[in-house]
């Protein structure tokens, strides 16, 4: 009788440790869950974080007649986007570069928060027979972001990743 007592205090024992270890470990994957799943980050941290300005194309290793727009690049990147947008807009009849142009003349204006005139950028762009027409996709659905535009931004990322168009993996 005295090992079956043992036998039971020692399973009491046992059980009450692994309800505890449950109950700590339940805890620690709620405050998990909250810490990871409502990062409250911003549309426009998001916007920032993918818009990538950086990463853009260049135009200055390109031919010799392609000189205002590595002055418009540089402007861009200087955050002149007035004076890069005005070059974008009359050198682009000149340019073979025009989806490039596109994408910078878009970015600038999104940049300076002519938010309809971004669009119609892009919309141009995405309406283009150029090879890189659906990288419009992309920086439309940026530029809802950055307008809070939530819905809009999710319907252009739910088409970009349906589509397979350019950046689907980070659209998911």
């Amino acid at each position: 009788a005295e090992t079956s007592s043992k036998f039971s205090a020692n399973k009491n024992e046992t059980s009450r440790r692994l309800f505890y270890y449950l109950a700590a470990a339940s805890v620690v994957l709620f405050i998990g869950f909250q810490f990871f799943f409502n990062q409250n980050i911003s549309n426009q941290e998001l916007y920032n974080d993918y818009v990538a300005l950086n990463d853009l194309p260049s135009f200055v290793s390109r031919s010799d007649g392609t000189h205002d727009l590595a002055k418009a690049q540089r402007l861009f990147e200087n955050k002149e986007y007035q004076d890069a947008l005005s070059i974008f807009q009359s050198q682009f009849n000149e340019s073979d570069d025009k989806a490039n142009i596109f994408i910078y003349q878009g970015l600038a204006q999104t940049e300076l928060e002519k938010f309809d005139d971004a669009e119609k950028t892009f919309n141009k762009l995405i309406s283009s027979d150029l090879l890189d027409a659906q990288k419009g996709h992309w920086y439309k659905a940026l530029l809802y972001l950055k307008q809070d535009k939530v819905v809009e931004s999710k319907i252009m990322l739910e088409r970009i990743v349906t589509s397979s168009y350019y950046n689907h993996s980070k659209a998911k």
